[in-house]
């Protein structure tokens, strides 16, 4: 941690992505021609040979040694209503807020197609649950006491302390990584992996915390085109939850909401 007043450095930001035209969209969506992009430090790699996102993710961050992270997707944006990347100075502010998070993660929702549409959370803080990874997600609520599944709003308003964040939407503080270290090579290609790196990050004292920062999130659109292509990648995901459950089977009863 910078002291003594000293400004911390930017983050950068990295999103890999699989498919030729991304770039172009995300430059689109995040504004990156124009006033309010210069500020964001993006990132892109291509992941030519389809290691998958985590890996894809490590690859990347490996090439800035001294910066945070702020990981995106390549199918997340600003929240419709935001045209001046108001997220990332929020972000960045619950940064220099928060010297005791280890990650900040942001609340990430579906894209709407309509304003008549009800917004829905797509995460907003990870959980355990009878033994198993959960999430707080489904309709916003605007009422606390309404008789429905889904998430308050005050709730989205507030900053408050979570068991894991997922790899999207986050920072990471460099110490986090520099003290995990890389992915366990056990996982193969995707899923889990994020909830894998946040207990050993917990393991290593590190807190998360879910900020009132909002972004969209299409939920697995390059994950799902790479599956369908390639179905023997679907045998990684059981596997990795198998492996999940061995490592961290203790821990997590400690961990249940």
């Amino acid at each position: 941690m910078p002291s003594n007043g000293q400004k911390q450095q930017d983050p950068v930001i990295i999103c890999p992505y699989l498919y030729d035209w991304e770039p172009a969209e995300l430059q689109r969506k995040f504004y990156l021609d124009g006033q309010h992009g210069c500020k964001l430090h993006f990132f892109m790699w291509q992941d030519i040979a389809r290691i998958g996102p985590e890996l894809a993710f490590e690859s990347c961050w490996n090439q800035f040694p001294h910066q945070d992270v702020i990981l995106i997707h390549s199918d997340m944006s600003p929240m419709p209503e935001d045209t001046s990347n108001a997220w990332y100075d929020s972000l960045l502010a619950y940064r220099d807020a928060l010297p005791h998070a280890g990650m900040i993660a942001c609340n990430l929702f579906y894209p709407t197609k309509g304003a008549d549409e009800p917004r829905r959370v797509q995460c907003a803080g990870g959980q355990f649950r009878d033994g198993g990874i959960t999430h707080l997600h489904g309709r916003v609520l605007e009422a606390a006491d309404e008789k429905q599944d889904g998430v308050p709003r005050a709730l989205l308003e507030q900053t408050r302390p979570v068991k894991w964040v997922t790899f999207g939407g986050v920072l990471i503080r460099r110490e986090v990584i520099q003290a995990c270290g890389p992915f366990d090579r056990r996982y193969k290609w995707a899923y889990v992996m994020d909830v894998d790196y946040c207990l050993e990050a917990r393991a290593r004292g590190f807190q998360f915390f879910q900020v009132p920062v909002s972004l969209q999130h299409e939920e697995s659109r390059t994950t799902r085109r790479v599956w369908e292509q390639e179905p023997e990648l679907l045998k990684y995901m059981g596997a990795n939850f198998e492996i999940f459950k061995k490592k961290w089977q203790q821990s997590i009863g400690s961990l249940n909401d």
